[in-house]
């Protein structure tokens, strides 16, 4: 994608096949008012992994600037926020570690929009992540909105898989007359003024509103409830182009995914009926040793390699491949193999209360009395206030315990260990994060190639600079 935009570049090759053939992905959209919030992310990604998605498309993620992290879980959220440094709207994707892999670039449109390309062996999938303005919001916002999209629907290949996820805010309704060609007749309500602009994107560039497209039960296809609980609206959608449409298998809702958000998660299942080819690709694995901080393991280890040592000289004389052989050999037998981190810091009883408060919204999305659904409300209020508070109190409690490690292990020099508790503190808000580069326009740079290039000119119009050579 070439344009005058930000565009961030990644700094490896694409390792992985997203679309891989005969595999369905699942692909979700979800508006979860805040990921600015004291354990929010994680509940998400939490959600993510119950429900097997590959991305998920998050609106009104209120983070500011725009970034890509990467949580301990190893799962990455790019997003894309406001400037002005106040935590409102704002979108981000988020990707398993091996969609990750798959990421060939990305770009932060606006805080309403955020692109992402994903490698694929046969055919690349383009991901628009979008939070329309509301049905009430100037037509001048509105237009904005959906210039900014169109704008950016251009410059994406017309070979690629594009899939838009958002909140639109937009009611189609089930009248697809004249407009079959881009939605179905499933859709729910009467078309509004954001439906009709919707429509009038799809119908211009080919594409299709998934969730129109599949018959189920009412409940499975509106996506937002209104704060008493007495309105309902299909406003959030899934749209992909017409040219994979047939590989688009179902969009539905899944009301029991809870991050104490009024809207619910909605997923795609998107399969490629394609012949599966491997890349050869491999992984490395790393022996876990942490362990070795251990004084019995540390010792086990030593004696278990000398004695290998021992063999090897008694039988023939030692080699640089018998060597490696040993340390392979005692590594596994001894040290075994790192493992995927969790993210550490949330307590098993914040866990229950987040358990509890899901439970609490099955309970509340299956009753039918007004007054236990009032009894409900106000039991789904209380815990998620009691989830907010647990969460705060355990991020505190994990930041003293790092101090606290820290400081011992400065005290007894070990700097592995101070290394990494400092690191933990310090978190992702340091250079480790993928900082925008920009081209002499100020234009934000996307391809890794061509970050590598504008740092390569960069520094040669520093240190080729005349000023630079009168005083040589």
């Amino acid at each position: 994608m070439k344009d005058g935009g930000q565009s961030q570049p990644e700094t490896s090759s694409p390792t992985a096949d997203l679309l891989s053939p005969k595999h369905i992905n699942r692909i979700g959209s979800w508006n979860v008012r805040t990921l600015f919030q004291t354990g929010k992310p994680v509940q998400t990604i939490r959600e993510m992994k119950n429900y097997k998605l590959s991305l998920l498309g998050i609106q009104e993620a209120r983070w500011v600037g725009s970034g890509k992290r990467q949580l301990a879980t190893g799962d990455t959220i790019i997003w894309s926020g406001r400037n002005d440094h106040v935590h409102q709207g704002g979108v981000a994707l988020a990707m398993t570690k091996e969609a990750t892999r798959a990421l060939l670039e990305w770009k932060p449109v606006s805080e309403r929009l955020l692109y992402a390309r994903l490698n694929s062996r046969y055919v690349k999938l383009s991901v628009l992540v979008n939070y329309a303005p509301t049905e009430v919001a100037d037509d001048a916002d509105k237009d904005d909105f959906y210039d900014g999209l169109q704008s950016t629907i251009d410059r994406i290949p017309n070979h690629d898989v594009l899939l838009l996820l958002g909140d639109f805010n937009a009611r189609l309704g089930s009248d697809n007359a004249g407009r079959e060609s881009n939605m179905g007749k499933h859709g729910m309500g009467t078309m509004n003024d954001n439906g009709s602009r919707l429509s009038d994107l799809c119908g211009a560039n080919r594409l299709t509103v998934g969730g129109t497209l599949f018959e189920h039960k009412r409940i499975h296809k509106l996506t937002w409830r209104s704060p008493d609980g007495k309105t309902h609206s299909q406003i959030d959608h899934i749209v992909i182009n017409n040219k994979w449409k047939r590989s688009l298998q179902d969009v539905r809702v899944k009301r029991l995914a809870d991050v104490g958000s009024d809207h619910h998660l909605l997923v795609a299942k998107l399969s490629l009926k394609l012949k599966k080819a491997s890349n050869g690709s491999t992984r490395k694995n790393h022996f876990d040793i942490d362990k070795l901080q251990d004084p019995e393991i540390k010792r086990t280890f030593n004696i278990t390699l000398r004695n290998r040592f021992q063999q090897l000289q008694d039988e023939q004389e030692m080699s640089i491949h018998a060597f490696n052989e040993a340390m392979q050999e005692t590594g596994k037998q001894i040290l075994g193999f790192r493992k995927t981190k969790k993210e550490e810091w949330i307590s098993a009883a914040s866990w229950t209360k987040i358990d509890e408060r899901k439970a609490i919204k099955k309970n509340l999305l299956s009753t039918k009395s007004p007054r236990l659904q009032e009894r409900r409300k106000a039991e789904y209020s209380q815990k998620d206030k009691e989830v907010k508070k647990s969460c705060r109190k355990d991020k505190r409690q994990y930041f003293d315990n790092l101090a606290t490690d820290a400081e011992n292990a400065a005290r007894r020099k070990d700097m592995a260990t101070l290394y990494k508790a400092t690191k933990k503190m310090r978190g992702n808000t340091g250079p480790s994060q993928d900082t925008p580069v920009k081209d002499k326009n100020g234009s934000h740079i996307s391809g890794e190639k061509e970050k590598t290039e504008r740092w390569r000119e960069h520094f040669a119009e520093i240190l080729n600079s005349p000023h630079q050579q009168n005083q040589l």
